[in-house]
């Protein structure tokens, strides 16, 4: 003859056994992850971790994702007119640091305003890309948006 539950045993097992809405949530977490739509915004705010190095090897990785490819070809070119502006800033500096106090001081002044003008718009759009908002800057964004497909 079986056993009843008694009180104690039926609270053990209402505790030890988890809910249905919890049992679903993590379906839910592996259903979006394999979706893919967190690894195109993962992968855009990637590339402009290290521009333009990470930008070619996401640009590489994503085929067919249109969405990382134009942040990749962006973030190439972002990387490239860093380039083109500070290696001339440095050749301006080292010019100006031939004048005494007031040269220091424009160079300074100069790289600050670069420096802290190009952070800024790291920070921008690492951070547009990892949201999903496709920013396009006004020169460069038309030419990533033409060759990202």
């Amino acid at each position: 003859m079986p056993r009843k539950k008694t009180d104690d045993a039926k609270e053990t097992e209402e505790k030890t056994s988890p809910p249905a809405q919890e049992a679903k949530e993590p379906v839910k977490e592996r259903a979006a992850a394999k979706s893919g739509a967190g690894n195109s915004n993962v992968l855009a705010a990637l590339s402009y971790l290290a521009m333009p190095l990470v930008g070619i090897i996401v640009y590489i990785v994503s085929e067919k994702d249109k969405y990382a490819r134009f942040h990749a070809i962006q973030s190439i070119l972002v990387g490239a007119a860093a380039l083109i502006i500070y290696i001339p800033m440095i050749f301006v500096s080292m010019v100006l640091m031939f004048i005494p106090v007031v040269g220091w001081l424009i160079a300074l002044i100069i790289w600050l305003v670069i420096g802290l003008g190009g952070i800024g718009l790291w920070i921008l759009l690492l951070y547009k890309a990892f949201t999903g908002e496709k920013y396009k800057l006004p020169v460069l964004g038309d030419y990533a948006e033409k060759y990202a497909g």
